[in-house]
C-alpha cells in the first residue's frame, strides 16, 4: 500500500470538520528511527481557536483539498 497524500497537504476528513495537513505518513520505530511499512494511516495536524490538535486516521477517511 502506498500514501495517497504526502507531507504538507491539506486534508479533511470525508465527513467534515477543520481543513488538516498532513505530518507524517509513515511510523517510526522509537528505539532505531526505521521506518514501518504503511499501513494506511496518516498523521494530522491542525489549529482550533489557537490550540495545535493531531490525530490520526486511515487515509480512506481524507480528501485532499484542491489549493
Amino acid at each position: 500500500m502506498q500514501p495517497k497524500f504526502t507531507i504538507g497537504d491539506i486534508v479533511q476528513l470525508k465527513s467534515g470538520g477543520p481543513d488538516m495537513t498532513v505530518s507524517e505518513t509513515a511510523s517510526y520505530n522509537p528505539f532505531d528511527g526505521s521506518k514501518f511499512p504503511f499501513n494506511g494511516t496518516i498523521y494530522t495536524v491542525w489549529f482550533e481557536n489557537g490550540k495545535q490538535s493531531g490525530g490520526n486516521f486511515h487515509q480512506d477517511m481524507l480528501d485532499k483539498i484542491d489549493d
